[in-house]
């Protein structure tokens, strides 16, 4: 609602003061032709038009709006970003910034210095162009960000069956949830040798929970407080939290890992061990991002010996020494659960990675290259302008089994207008390939975005790019459906715009150009870059 709202007072609002200035007598007359049309189209009973059929807008605004959970005021200087879409802004003093976007589905992160990181899908609608709000539905709302202003204090103690003790060195973990969205941040620490634990920078206004857990011998131990939200400032003393055991764990060396890709991983399960109990959610095999990887298990020994492999016929292909997690609980029929658990990985044997040939498309704004032997991801640099050194822009991680890498160059072009220099190289665990000997492309992003049309004084005017030695303007030929050159301008030598008097390069008529840029080097810009000026003399 809040877009609609914008779009009906900004966009809109030309309309509403017109209608309302005009002379009563041309009411009368409007509605009188709105009467008649009416009845004009009510007794054509066959010629019907659906709206519903009309094309839908391609892109609408879209605004986002930061704003502080407790007292809803819009909050200044929050990036904004929209992840893996290559749009990222600043929010003004209103809380406020706008992205122009497709239909689609979106997830939005949101950082600002002091406090929590928030991340959130969202949903954009477009409705047809017949429509006056092009936004037919987003869930896109008001967006709460909570300060890392609270702080909480307290102890942890362990009860073993015969008496209470403070618990140093108890793992704490301190956890939240959000009503809308989700953040990455993790709260975690140690008690001392008092059992007493502090945790500050916490967010305000948010429930939490406070997690102890301790492992001694075979046994774990652990429990659960929950503390009320923060308010700002607020240091809390949080009630004791009280572990008491919650898993048995017999026999941690039952587990014997694997030393090379092949080989598997084995449980030798002791007699006290339900075996015939166990289902296939009590086995997990996690790798570094944490997602279930497949497995594949047999039995041997008489139902004693778990043999676990990977069902990728490689087998445990890894980069390091801990890339997978591994847990098994199965029931004790002796009570209790009986558990197993182990960090392993399979170093590869990689060699260096061969030279990446890239090529890039002006038309289709992408940078292709073959992939490479040895290669498992590769890495994005670009020429500093500041120092004028390779620096590394982003690592790129293309499916194991891809044959041909895409990469779109919007993801590069971040520093605004200009050259960009790029080299890529491919990397493994081990290597990384020569950056000196990567041959480097070059992305000429030197066309002026601002040029206008003044029609009073017939000049065509834009900003200078630095570094860029002169400008084409170029004119659209509709029979032949190519460019060419108006005129060439040269870069001025004071100040930071640019004026050309089309008066006396074209005659009457109305044209559509465009203004490219050229740098000395002989690297020009892409005419398929640059916007169309429509221009009448």
């Amino acid at each position: 609602m809040l877009f609609r709202v914008f779009y009906y007072i900004f966009v809109k609002r030309r309309i509403i003061i017109t209608n309302i200035l005009l002379p009563m007598r041309r009411i009368l007359l409007s509605i009188a032709a709105v009467a008649a049309l009416s009845a004009t189209l009510t007794s054509c009973k066959n010629d019907t038009y659906d709206i519903n059929l009309a094309p839908s807008y391609a892109t609408a605004p879209v605004t986002v709006h930061a704003i502080h959970y407790d007292t809803n005021r819009g909050l200044d200087s929050v990036t904004v970003e929209v992840v893996g879409r290559g749009l990222a802004a600043t929010t003004d003093a209103n809380g406020c910034v706008t992205f122009e976007l497709s239909a689609g589905n979106y997830e939005l992160r949101m950082t600002r210095p002091g406090y929590l990181p928030v991340s959130r899908d969202f949903v954009v609608e477009l409705a047809n162009d017949q429509s006056d709000l092009p936004i037919m539905k987003t869930t896109l709302t008001d967006q709460r960000l909570y300060p890392l202003t609270g702080a909480v204090t307290g102890r942890v103690t362990l009860d073993d069956g015969e008496k209470t003790r403070y618990q140093a060195n108890a793992a704490v973990r301190i956890s939240f949830t959000l009503n809308e969205g989700k953040s990455d941040a993790v709260y975690l620490t140690t008690t001392d040798a008092e059992g007493l634990y502090a945790v500050d920078s916490l967010p305000e206004g948010l429930e939490l929970s406070c997690e102890a857990s301790y492992i001694e011998g075979n046994t774990v131990y652990d429990g659960t407080q929950q503390v009320a939200a923060l308010k700002t400032g607020q240091i809390l003393g949080v009630q004791t939290i009280e572990m008491t055991r919650s898993v048995s764990s017999y026999g941690s060396d039952i587990l014997t890992l694997p030393e090379q890709p092949a080989d598997p991983l084995t449980i030798v399960f002791p007699v006290a061990a339900d075996v015939d109990a166990i289902e296939s959610g009590d086995i997990l095999v996690r790798n570094a991002a944490g997602t279930r990887v497949g497995i594949e298990i047999t039995w041997s020994e008489g139902n004693r010996t778990l043999v676990i492999r990977s069902a990728d016929s490689d087998g445990w292909r890894t980069g390091t020494l801990q890339d997978y997690n591994f847990t098994v609980q199965v029931p004790n029929v002796e009570g209790g659960d009986l558990t197993a658990s182990g960090s392993f990985g399979i170093e590869r044997n990689e060699s260096m990675p061969g030279a990446v040939q890239a090529n890039f498309s002006a038309e289709t704004r992408t940078i292709t290259w073959d992939a490479v032997d040895g290669a498992s991801s590769y890495n994005v640099y670009v020429k500093s302008p500041v120092d004028n050194d390779y620096e590394l822009k982003l690592t790129e991680r293309p499916a194991a089994t891809a044959t041909e890498v895409s990469l779109a160059v919007n993801s590069l072009l971040t520093d605004g207008l200009g050259l960009y220099r790029v080299k890529i190289v491919g990397a493994n665990s081990r290597y990384e390939g020569n950056l000196s000997l990567a041959d480097g492309l070059t992305i000429a992003n030197i066309n002026p975005d601002n040029v206008y049309f003044n029609s009073a004084a017939d000049m065509l005017t834009w900003s200078h790019i630095e570094g860029v030695a002169y400008y084409r303007v170029m004119r659209y030929n509709v029979s032949s459906d190519s460019w060419s050159q108006v005129i060439r301008v040269p870069a001025p030598t004071e100040g930071t715009s640019v004026s050309v008097d089309l008066t006396g390069e074209l005659g009457s008529g109305s044209y559509t150009l465009r203004v490219i840029g050229y740098v000395a080097s002989g690297v020009e810009g892409y005419i398929n870059w640059a916007d169309d000026v429509s221009v009448t003399l």
